[in-house]
This record gives C-alpha cells, structure tokens and sequence, in this order.
C-alpha cells in the first residue's frame, strides 16, 4: 500500500502483525546505472554547487538523519534502519513496473510506525523567546521552544530544508515534538552551503519578510546549554574519533547498507550527468558544518552573553 506524499513509501506488514512504513534507498531498476563517484572538496564546491537529484528517494537520508539523532543524544526521532528485500514483495504494489523486471535486490529504509501523531508548528511566542525578544517562558513552554532549537539545528546540520511550512512539525502521542522525515536531507551534499545557516531563521512564518523573502533572515540565537556542550565536545578541538564526524561514520558503520551516503544523487552544476560523491566527504562535511554553527553560537554569545544564549 503506498502512501502520498513527495516520496516514494509504502506501509509494510510483518507476519507477527507488527508494522512499519519504508522508502526506497534508490531508483529500481533491475540495469543499475553506473555514476561517476566524485571528491566534492569545500575548495571545489563552488565549481559543482550539488544539489539533490532523484528526490522521491528518500530512504538513504532518513537512515542517517536517524543515526545522528542518536550520535547527538537527541532520541527524538522514530527507529530507522535499512534493508534488503526482494522485488517480488513488491509486486503489484504501485508500479507495475516491478511484475515485469526479474527478480531483484530492493533498498529500503523501514521506518517504525508511530500511532497518534499530531501537527504542532512552532508558535510566535516561542520565536520571540528563541531570539531573545522575550526574557522567559513557562516550564512546558520552555521545553518545547529548546526543542524547536534544538530541531533547527539538527536541520542545518543534515542540511534538511523541508522543515520550513508546518506539516513536518509533527508530535508523537506523548505531545512531544519529534524530529520527524528527513528525507530531504543533505541537500547540497556533504558540505551544504554557506546560506544554509539561514536555516537557523526557522520556518517560512518566521523567516520571510512582507515581501515573501528569506533574504536578511534573523536566525535564532538561543539554545539548549546542554546540547551546545555536546556539540563542542563533538567540535575539531576533540580528538579525531570524538569528533561528530567520525562518531557518525562509526554508527551508520553497524547499518545493513552501510556506509548509506553512497547512494546519494546528485546534480552537479549541470543536469546531466548525474554523481555520486565520496562517502567520506559527508562525514567531514558534518565537522564543517559543526564549526559553523558552534561560531554564529560564539557570535551569540558575544553579543547576549552566555546566561542569555544558553540556558535549560
């Protein structure tokens, strides 16, 4: 049964009644297409500028969104792993391209199914307490704008810009915002760019002026003290394996697909031909980007004061 939405997906039922949603991986096709594998340095960015091709399929960001969730101690988003599965299980199921094409290997990502979720898109309230407009918020609401934070920057990171109208601002059945589809992720490959960081402005309510513009967007400057403590921990000063980085490679490394990233398609500058980027880049894109964020924190920092800027 498939599901709507921008992806590909489908809702899969186990024989123990047990059931979960999926995303391909990558285009099906029984002739796999051969990409040239390219080494997107930052100093060679600007010449390819990448962006995401293939679109619908989402399964290889979702596995790693899910695997940095955990590396950055948020646990905020649903079990995700990858899989292999045989075409003939899809058979019948949405396209009817897969009751011709011999039997084959089918990427998944399966996703564990949440029940009862809800649609709960940030508030002006908690925009102004995240730009330090307002000085305090009440427990409950206070979670829920480090939360926000939190989210935003896990989105700059993962270079995920679907986050910016209010379905994908989704709740479980608890009311505890999730980090929910990241199926967009790195965007523009390992390294994002530098306007990414306008990600920090939030959603379209927040971040677009009366001309419905992003341009000149204030990004928020106001976080969860304990979640920059780890991100700092995680910075260039640490000890290679401690890095973000490399606590990243090291948790996709125990997934089934692993190293997953390499299933990425991208444009590079010109439609045609397609690539596929070095694994290993986006792992140090996520010290890159980690640098990045950690020096607009420091800005903050000087400008509020850290009592300010960090707090919970």
């Amino acid at each position: 049964l498939s599901l709507p939405g921008l992806a590909d997906k489908w809702i899969v039922y186990f024989n123990n009644g047990v059931k979960a949603s999926a995303k391909p991986v990558e285009a099906d096709s029984w002739l796999t297409k051969e990409w040239p594998v390219v080494n997107v340095t930052p100093s060679i960015q600007k010449n390819y500028r990448p962006h995401r091709a293939d679109r619908k399929m989402q399964g290889w960001n979702e596995i790693v969104a899910f695997y940095a969730d955990r590396v950055l101690g948020l646990y905020r988003k649903p079990p995700i792993v990858g899989r292999s599965f045989s075409s003939e299980l899809l058979k019948g199921k949405d396209s009817a391209l897969f009751d011709f094409l011999p039997e084959h290997t089918v990427h998944l990502s399966l996703h564990g199914w949440v029940h009862k979720t809800s649609t709960t898109p940030p508030t002006t309230q908690k925009h102004e307490f995240l730009l330090l407009e307002r000085d305090a918020l009440e427990a409950s609401s206070l979670e829920q704008a480090l939360k926000i934070s939190e989210t935003l920057v896990f989105d700059y990171l993962l270079d995920d810009h679907d986050r910016n109208l209010d379905h994908n601002w989704v709740s479980g059945p608890d009311r505890q915002l999730m980090i929910w589809d990241s199926g967009l992720a790195f965007n523009h490959g390992p390294w994002a760019r530098s306007a990414c960081l306008d990600l920090l402005c939030g959603p379209d309510k927040w971040a677009k002026n009366s001309k419905g513009s992003r341009s000149g967007c204030r990004r928020i400057c106001r976080f969860r003290r304990s979640f920059v403590e780890t991100l700092r921990s995680m910075s260039k000063d640490a000890p290679k394996p401690e890095r973000l980085g490399s606590r990243l490679r090291a948790a996709v490394a125990e997934d089934l697909l692993s190293p997953v990233v390499n299933f990425g398609l991208y444009y590079g500058g010109r439609r045609y031909p397609k690539i596929r980027i070095e694994p290993e880049q986006f792992f140090e894109g996520m010290d890159e980007k980690l640098e990045r964020f950690l020096h607009h924190v420091d800005k903050c920092i000087k400008k509020h004061g850290e009592e300010a800027v960090l707090v919970g």
